[in-house]
């Protein structure tokens, strides 16, 4: 075995330019369908969550900060919103500084967000209860104590983290909870602890009656605002052809970048073997084994395979954010196609008269 890895380097240093090519074909290319699989897939979450939002007509108004914490009628305005809170017709995702990590994201969030976003299946908290859930980036543990507040601080204990898969609504926006620290509360301790600024541009009606509706569209128009409620549901048919296009363009080039690497990477292969042919053929005249010959190639193309693993894991754990395709199934597919290429490139070499073959390569 170990004449054979010897001989299958000296392959690749007879077409080293060539092997380089391949190597960073086969990178590139790879890293393209990790970047593209992660668009497909963010496409297709994406599509999954505001399918499930459905069945809560999620509505929501655009307002602008600057002139509605600066109108005399802003108070209109929350009021509608606390009562459709109070009573779980709406929501809302406050987006505050977080003081233990400024690269920490902390939302507040109000009314019926538990229920729509299913932080109750992790930890059931009673209106009353301020309690704190945490993304899978943050670095606390269940137990823990963080201080929250603008016009006062108050510790808050961290309950659950939240899976990487959950996913919240605001706006038009579907966010992650990655790195955010989330803190869930109720109106009265929202309010003797922070500031009403965004609060009414991050609340969220829920399945709204055309009374509350009616209620809304008064106080928005005392504040002199030419605002429509905005359907959740009407963005998201808006962006279903979207997301769908875009996924099957992706899905429609990742199949185009895995025909062009196979074919290459065959022809290459199939060069390089072709080259050697009739050093393979003085070899078997010489009491070599058609095994050794296999073993041989195998070898050549293993060592070309090795490095492309590596150099791609390093690619996208430093510089990239593209989904990594799992190593077992990098393993698995190079060490297939090691064993197809090999076999399909020495088919016919082997099958023919080596004798033949080795005067027809003089």
């Amino acid at each position: 075995m170990v004449h054979q890895f010897t001989f299958s380097i000296r392959d690749i240093t007879r077409k080293k330019y060539t092997i380089i090519l391949l190597i960073f074909q086969f990178i590139f290319s790879f890293i393209y369908l990790s970047i593209t699989g992660s668009q497909v897939i963010n496409s297709i979450k994406i599509k999954n969550y505001f399918d499930k939002l459905d069945k809560y007509n999620i509505t929501y108004y655009r307002f602008s900060s600057i002139d509605l914490n600066s109108n005399e009628y802003k108070n209109d305005v929350y009021s509608v919103l606390f009562d459709a809170i109070e009573q779980n017709y709406a929501y809302s995702a406050i987006p505050k500084d977080p003081e233990i990590n400024s690269q920490y994201k902390l939302i507040v969030v109000l009314g019926a967000f538990n229920e729509i976003f299913d932080l109750n299946s992790l930890y059931k908290n009673n209106d009353t209860e301020t309690v704190c859930y945490i993304g899978k980036n943050v670095d606390l543990e269940i137990g823990d104590s963080i201080l929250i507040g603008e016009r006062k601080k108050m510790p808050v204990e961290v309950v659950a983290k939240i899976p990487s898969e959950f996913k919240y609504a605001v706006s038009n926006r579907m966010c992650d909870y990655e790195n955010t620290i989330v803190v869930s509360t109720n109106l009265k301790t929202y309010d003797e602890l922070y500031y009403m600024i965004l609060f009414a541009e991050s609340t969220m009606l829920v399945n709204p009656s055309q009374e509350l509706l009616t209620e809304c569209q008064l106080a928005v128009e005392k504040c002199n605002a030419d605002l429509l409620p905005v359907s959740l549901m009407q963005y998201k048919n808006n962006m279903r052809s979207f997301l769908f296009e875009d996924g099957f363009i992706a899905a429609f080039l990742f199949a185009i970048v895995v025909i062009f690497v196979l074919i290459s990477s065959l022809i290459n292969i199939l060069q390089i073997i072709e080259i050697n042919k009739r050093e393979y053929s003085i070899h078997i005249l010489y009491g070599a084994t058609v095994k050794k010959i296999y073993l041989r190639t195998f070898l050549f193309v293993t060592s070309i395979t090795v490095p492309i693993i590596i150099i791609y894991y390093f690619i996208l754990d430093e510089f990239l954010s593209g989904v990594q395709i799992p190593m077992y199934v990098m393993i698995l597919f190079m060490c297939i196609s090691s064993v197809l290429l090999t076999f399909v490139s020495l088919r016919e070499f082997i099958n023919n008269d080596i004798y033949e073959y080795y005067k027809r390569s003089e």
